[in-house]
């Protein structure tokens, strides 16, 4: 069991229930008796969280574990959570990064989970007595819950605009290519034929048609071109639905990510 100042004179029932070092933020009651687990705001680098515990005496006298100024040290804490808080508000504000969204949002979670437990622990221990020394830490840290909930929910929305933003760009890419390919493929089908027929009849063979007269090449050019574009009606007919399908899914992203002109902010 964790080691406990030994001025604290605790009932027997609080020191059976105290869950050892490290365990989760918990108000534990008895005979007048209030003690508090609470915990420091989360370290980024470590998933250990330091535990502070406050004891409040039947008279109404706090104290803590760490120094003689009762719960003095419980608004420092706060103040460490709103500090980290307002640093990820700060970050988010400057991001514009799939990669940074997702550093605030692991920074946050902990961060949320951590600063509810703590409001839900002070509420608690509001259950058990009213002591008016306690409430204003209990308001500030409601508070604090909904920054931090408000803080997750904005950088969830960065980072999904942001993902959105980048389907929309590469479906952009997409289509800009498709494009491109399917003009090429227009102008290939255009001019095939006539490559096919120039090929055959400008072979060094004998076939007694060497020596027609002009007429057989204008023939061969309109017999030709004729056949490339017959090609190239039927290579455009089946590529634009293609195309008009990676036209209707680029729109579809640029609506739903600029309803109204705005990123996440």
């Amino acid at each position: 069991m964790r080691s406990l100042p030994t001025e604290w004179n605790l009932p027997p029932e609080l020191l059976d229930r105290l869950t050892p070092a490290g365990g989760r933020q918990q108000a534990l009651f008895a005979d007048g008796h209030l003690l508090l687990f609470l915990h420091r705001v989360p370290d980024e680098d470590t998933p250990d969280r330091e535990g502070v515990i406050f004891y409040r005496e039947p008279s109404g006298q706090w104290h803590n574990e760490k120094e003689p100024r009762g719960l003095l040290l419980l608004g420092e804490m706060l103040d460490d959570y709103e500090q980290r808080i307002d640093q990820l508000d700060d970050r988010l504000d400057v991001s514009n990064r799939v990669k940074d969204y997702y550093e605030i949002l692991t920074g946050t979670h902990p961060i949320v989970r951590a600063v509810r437990n703590l409001s839900s622990t002070l509420d608690r221990s509001h259950e058990y007595l009213i002591d008016p020394k306690l409430r204003p830490y209990l308001e500030r840290a409601q508070v604090l819950e909904r920054a931090a909930e408000l803080l997750l929910t904005e950088a969830r929305m960065a980072m999904d605009y942001a993902i959105a933003q980048d389907s929309e760009l590469q479906s952009q890419v997409n289509l800009e290519m498709a494009k491109s390919g399917h003009r090429l493929n227009l102008m290939v089908a255009l001019f095939l034929p006539l490559t096919a027929l120039a090929s055959v009849f400008g072979m060094n063979l004998t076939s007694g048609l060497e020596n027609q007269g002009d007429w057989l090449f204008w023939v061969l050019l309109v017999v030709g071109v004729g056949l490339g574009y017959l090609l190239r009606i039927f290579i455009e007919r089946a590529e634009l639905p293609i195309l008009d399908k990676l036209k209707q899914h680029s729109d579809r992203l640029t609506v739903f990510i600029r309803p109204n002109g705005n990123g996440h902010k």
